[in-house]
């Protein structure tokens, strides 16, 4: 090796460890959404020295005299929200506050059930996700109130505050300038709400904060919408939530929706992932910034976020530095090795063909293929148990282990990846734990490749870094073995890089839609994703029919989905006396009992159930509410959980038992009388299975594919999601019959595995046998020429 090779590589090295190093200096801000809007928040950070203070005389503006430096919305309204504007009638309405009501109206009772979740799309379709399916947090119904009012012509500005110096916990409602009364107003869109003072008038936002502050007795809330879901069910618990973020209010400085939806940058990099448009949209100057309401009480958090903004900044200096650095010496590197190579290193082989010396010669061919096929699956999935996380995606082993008796199978496991990620764990002990490159269960392989992700940036392309990531080991189980069928669960991620890998490959792919797909379809990019995944597998399953029909509201071809739900392992589940099981528990003898089960993440609703729990109390004053479960890859609220139980002073009544193998959960659920499950979406959920094979009545939430397990009156009760009080009376109904528990066990007899299997193996037998001839030929050609 010459000198100047050693001398280009060398520098390549170091600009390479400084370009790593840089980034992982900003691992901290990866490891939660929250941290990721704290950063996103300081390069928006505003400097109020630009104009005062930063106290409230900043922000005492009124339409007449918009501060120069406010990002306000000079262009037309989208021709879809000036439809709904002439079909509400906000032009002939004789005064604003009318018209903020007709829009609020509009956004919080246009769907039947308020699901909640985060949309992430562009304005349009946020506006349809709320209004058709009940979707978006705070932040989404902000954004559609603000392009309602402009679209009417009503003045509109938007306030904010934080629970956590300004990161991602908090809220965000908008601002409406009454023309008629000279006044602004607050409008508590997502939470359906709005402040009263000692006048009856609704109050602005620094009225509201100021009374909240020094007279809260002055206040009254009311609703927006009389017949919508209230934000709040216990009004102290709304007092109690907006006076935590008293000290951490900002606004944002400026309402250009539309010309943000339109800036060229959002509009690109907003195909690829929420985050890169959001920083799209900052580079652009189109992103409006965040301006804080200053006092002596949250400038040392002020400073803080600044300090974030200057690490930013030179975090920024040097990746570019760094990368313009090891671009120039890859490129020397490169023109030294030429420069030192001899004149010639070519050999020529038998052929005449002329091949690199260091060629081996021709590339190993596979053997043929056998004209008559039986099915060998490669099981491709995200979610699948290993002693990294024993307990993610029991429900895809439970399944496809039964498969396995009939067909032989490889697990492929994509773990996500990317350099030096696990001194992030320094910081956040369970983030990404270590998974091994592969293990053995009950004779299975399980092979766990890891894929790029970067932490919260480009979830857009997590799908081709997958197919990307298991192509090499895919062709290398292919040589091993006649692997013939990709069969994949979730059609995102793992449905489209099967679909990818399947169209390099020349394989055929199943997939199994399982629930997440309705999240996910919010996301515009996913969305796209999903439904070419769908549309381009040879075969597809679905665990509910509603989740079939929600593939044909996307645009997928439903004739060529087939509904095979999940069953119930009856040697696993089944009732123990219950005496025993309360005692193997701590548990009273003559207690009413409450169970659910699931990973501790908000879908799953643990919350709403303790929300229910101190009025139940009243009628059965020796509840208890057993909580079986632990922290997911989804996420974990269990501190979250716990915090709820103190402060409704239910210590001692609600039982956190933590993740229990499937062989010991039959013990909580004979020691309960009702299982519980007050989730925002399900695909089909085995828990209710296997709570009815234990002699257990489920009272669940109309979503996902609930009603198609729980469905008849005998099994349990089916309420709407987020109303409280229909969950409250359906569990005390529940707790109050008589229920036939022989029924249930039978009913969950009739849905065991057995039937589910034998139709999966049927179609993977005939998927196998339809395409022989092609897949040989695929694999002889990409093995030849690849």
């Amino acid at each position: 090796m010459s000198d100047a090779v050693r001398f280009w590589r060398r520098g390549a090295w170091i600009s390479l460890a400084v370009l790593l190093l840089a980034l992982l200096s900003l691992a901290p801000y990866f490891t939660s959404s929250t941290e990721m809007v704290r950063m996103r928040h300081a390069l928006l950070l505003a400097d109020s020295g630009a104009r005062g203070h930063g106290g409230e005389s900043d922000f005492n503006w009124t339409p007449a005299n918009v501060p120069a430096d406010f990002l306000l919305e000079r262009g037309a309204p989208y021709p879809e929200f000036a439809a709904v504007v002439d079909r509400l009638g906000l032009k002939e309405m004789s005064s604003d506050w009318e018209r903020a009501l007709a829009i609020s109206r509009h956004l919080l009772g246009s769907s039947p059930v308020l699901s909640g979740g985060a949309i992430q799309a562009d304005l349009r379709q946020t506006h349809r996700s709320i209004v058709t399916q009940g979707q978006g947090y705070c932040g989404d119904f902000v954004r559609a109130f603000v392009g309602l009012a402009i679209a009417a012509g009503l003045p509109v500005r938007a306030w904010a505050f934080s629970f956590d110096g300004f990161g991602g916990h908090g809220h965000i409602w908008p601002e409406i300038w009454n023309r008629q009364l000279g006044r602004w107003q607050l409008v508590g869109i997502f939470n359906n709400n709005y402040f009263l003072g000692p006048e009856g008038v609704p109050l602005s936002a620094l009225e509201f904060r100021r009374a909240l502050r020094e007279d809260p007795s002055s206040l009254r809330i009311a609703r927006l919408d009389p017949v919508a879901r209230p934000g709040f069910v216990i009004e102290e618990k709304a007092w109690d939530y907006y006076r935590q973020g008293l000290g951490q209010w900002y606004m944002v400085w400026g309402n250009n929706v539309f010309s943000y939806d339109r800036a060229p940058l959002v509009r690109t990099l907003g195909s690829v992932s929420r985050s890169l448009e959001q920083l799209g949209g900052i580079a652009q100057g189109v992103y409006p910034p965040i301006r804080v309401l200053e006092e002596p009480g949250n400038r040392l958090l002020v400073e803080a976020l600044q300090r974030v903004r200057v690490h930013l900044l030179i975090v920024g200096g040097l990746v570019i530095a760094a990368l313009l650095a090891l671009l120039a010496s890859l490129l020397g590197c490169r023109q030294a090795r030429r420069s030192s190579l001899p004149a010639s290193r070519e050999r020529v082989t038998g052929s005449g063909e002329s091949r690199p010396a260091g060629d081996a010669g021709q590339r190993r061919t596979s053997a043929a293929l056998p004209g008559a096929l039986q099915p060998h699956l490669v099981v491709l999935t995200n979610l699948f148990p290993h002693s990294g996380t024993p307990g993610a995606g029991m429900f895809i082993r439970a399944r496809m282990f039964r498969v396995a008796a009939e067909l032989p199978m490889t697990v492929v496991v994509p773990v996500p990846w990317f350099p030096l990620q696990g001194l992030i764990r320094c910081f956040v002990p369970n983030y990404r734990p270590p998974a091994p490159r592969a293990e053995v269960q009950e004779g299975i392989r399980i092979l766990l490749p890891r894929y790029f992700s970067l932490p919260g940036l480009f979830r857009g392309l997590d799908s081709f870094f997958i197919a990307l990531g298991c192509l090499r080991l895919v062709q290398r189980l292919r040589r091993e073995a006649p692997v013939n069928i990709i069969d994949a669960h979730f059609a995102y991620p793992c449905g489209h890089a099967a679909v990818l890998l399947g169209r390099w490959l020349g394989l055929p792919v199943t997939i199994t839609m399982r629930g997440s797909e309705v999240s996910l379809s919010a996301d515009p990019v996913r969305r796209r994703k999903i439904v070419a995944a769908l549309n381009g597998a040879s075969r597809v399953f679905s665990v509910s029919d509603s989740l079939r029909r929600h593939a044909g509201e996307l645009g997928a071809d439903t004739n060529r989905i087939r509904v095979v739900g999940n069953g119930v392992d009856l040697a696993c589940f089944f009732p123990e006396e219950q005496a025993a099981a309360r005692s193997r528990l701590g548990l009273p003898l003559n207690a009413p009992v409450l169970v659910s089960a699931g990973g501790l993440v908000e879908r799953k609703g643990f919350h709403r159930v303790i929300d229910c729990l101190p009025a139940l109390r009243e009628r059965f004053p020796g509840l208890r509410y057993l909580v079986v479960g632990g922290p997911s890859p989804e996420g974990d609220i269990g501190a979250r959980l716990k915090q709820q139980v103190t402060s409704l002073g239910l210590d001692g009544v609600v039982h956190f038992l933590g993740a229990l193998p499937a062989a010991e959960l039959r013990w909580p659920l004979s020691a309960a009388d009702v299982f519980v499950l007050a989730t925002s979406n399900e695909g089909w959920a085995n828990v209710f299975l296997e709570a009815m094979a234990c002699g257990l009545p489920v009272v669940t939430t109309d979503v996902g594919g609930n009603a198609e397990v729980v469905s008849a009156p005998h099994l349990g009760s089916i309420v709407p999601f987020a109303d409280a009080g229909a969950l409250t009376q359906a569990l005390a109904e529940a707790l109050d019959r008589h229920w036939d528990r022989q029924r249930l066990r039978d009913y969950a007899a009739a849905n065991t595995w057995d039937s589910r299997v034998a139709v999966l193996v049927t179609e993977f037998r005939a998927l196998a046998r339809s395409v022989p001839a092609a897949v040989g030929a695929s694999s002889r050609r990409l093995e030849t020429n690849g």
